[in-house]
């Protein structure tokens, strides 16, 4: 499997190897292919110190900030690598089966379709669907325009770089849906991960509520006609259109 698994993590040098590199690790994803990304030398240390070597193959000192990181991330990769992101926290997979969600099988066949639908589409980017419920979900993947996030997510690195603190997953989906017509979403797939739990590269709940007004009206002005404010809940952003897979 020719991808490099990306994750950037900040503050859970003692609980990350029971989440996401276990989770890895059970998939059997070889370790050279797994790469920690962290803020400063003092996260490394504490990474090296806490976490079993056998779980991945190296941690690289990147910067502060998730945003910031993500774009370090795809600078320090040659543009045309495939990378699959993971958030730190995720603790399991799932994909859809005859109506009913079941432990996802296998994740590197998984992360091979993402990349596929990729190749037929002519698209550089894929994810999976937002949320574990199997009463929305569905086994036929998206073409369209669909916002991805961040607790996993494959993309044909083109060096982007981000400019929004938070919703950056839906700046760099609306990126590349722009430049390509469209990104590929599995809606079979699913994860679980302790959202809003303490550590993370991210700020709190709290400190990230009071910035995301700024955040969605940059979007709004930056993507007109695509993205609209939630009417119902402030803070949030919807889509305003599809963009069609058609060129």
């Amino acid at each position: 499997m020719g991808v490099e698994i990306v994750i950037p993590t900040y503050g859970r040098a003692e609980s990350i190897a029971d989440k996401t590199l276990h989770l890895l690790h059970s998939y059997g994803i070889p370790r050279q292919q797994i790469t920690l990304f962290v803020a400063n030398k003092e996260e490394r240390d504490a990474y090296v110190r806490e976490v079993p070597a056998t779980l991945y193959g190296s941690i690289i000192v990147g910067v502060p900030g998730l945003v910031n990181q993500r774009n370090f991330i795809m600078a320090h990769y040659p543009a045309g690598t495939h990378l699959v992101s993971f958030d730190d926290d995720v603790s399991s997979l799932w994909e859809l089966q005859a109506g009913k969600l079941v432990p996802l099988v296998s994740l590197k066949r998984t992360i091979t379709h993402g990349f596929a639908l990729c190749k037929k589409f002519g698209y550089h980017m894929w994810g999976i669907y937002p949320t574990k419920n199997a009463l929305w979900m569905s086994e036929t993947p998206s073409t369209n325009l669909k916002f991805l996030i961040g607790h996993m997510y494959g993309i044909v690195n083109r060096k982007l770089q981000l400019k929004m603190p938070l919703k950056h997953d839906y700046e760099l989906t609306l990126e590349n849906a722009i430049r390509d017509g469209g990104v590929i979403r599995l809606n079979s797939i699913a994860a679980t991960t302790k959202m809003g739990k303490k550590g993370g590269i991210a700020k709190s709940v709290e400190e990230r509520q009071a910035t995301y007004t700024k955040v969605i009206e940059y979007l709004v002005k930056k993507y007109p006609g695509l993205v609209r404010k939630n009417p119902r809940r402030e803070g949030e952003i919807l889509l305003a259109r599809e963009v069609s897979a058609e060129k």
